[in-house]
């Protein structure tokens, strides 16, 4: 478990500081448009490389095989699936037009955008690569692991 924390971490802001230190940190806000995508990339990756890695080490192709099967199995109703997406996403946006009836700052940029739809599938792309594709495998190796470490200790084996 150790392992796997420090792993990630190395690999996702070491790669941030070796990506993003040649150019200056902090940036100006030009940089860091320019940079972000290219920067951040060994951010979001640090979790499913180190646990690719890791069970690669340690279970070879039976611990993929089980990684690919606990991630495509369904263990709820398609509905708590919606729940879980929809939750963070309408919170904020209403939260948002809440505080942009004190000022037009805060309304979300899918009002006032020209380009809703490009707007609206960035932000579904991102969240399915950024969330789902990048953290959620190293988070189901990392969580069963811990399950099983938790076995083993409370057995007394």
């Amino acid at each position: 478990m150790l392992t796997y924390f420090v792993l990630t971490f190395t690999i996702s802001w070491g790669g941030v500081l070796v990506l993003g230190a040649p150019h200056g940190m902090p940036t100006t806000s030009e940089q860091f448009e320019q940079l972000y995508p290219i920067v951040f990339l060994p951010y979001l990756l640090g979790p499913v490389l180190s646990s690719g890695l890791l069970t690669a080490l340690l279970d070879g192709r039976v611990g993929f095989r089980k990684l690919l099967s606990r991630l495509v199995t369904w263990r709820v109703a398609v509905r708590w699936y919606a729940v879980a997406i929809l939750t963070a996403p309408l919170l904020t946006a209403g939260v948002l037009l809440a505080f942009s009836l004190r000022s037009r700052a805060f309304l979300p940029a899918l009002f006032t955008s020209d380009e809703k739809l490009s707007l609206l599938l960035m932000g579904i792309g991102i969240g399915l690569i950024g969330g789902g594709l990048m953290e959620e495998p190293g988070l189901a190796a990392v969580s069963w692991s811990v399950v099983a470490a938790v076995a083993v200790a409370g057995s007394g084996r």
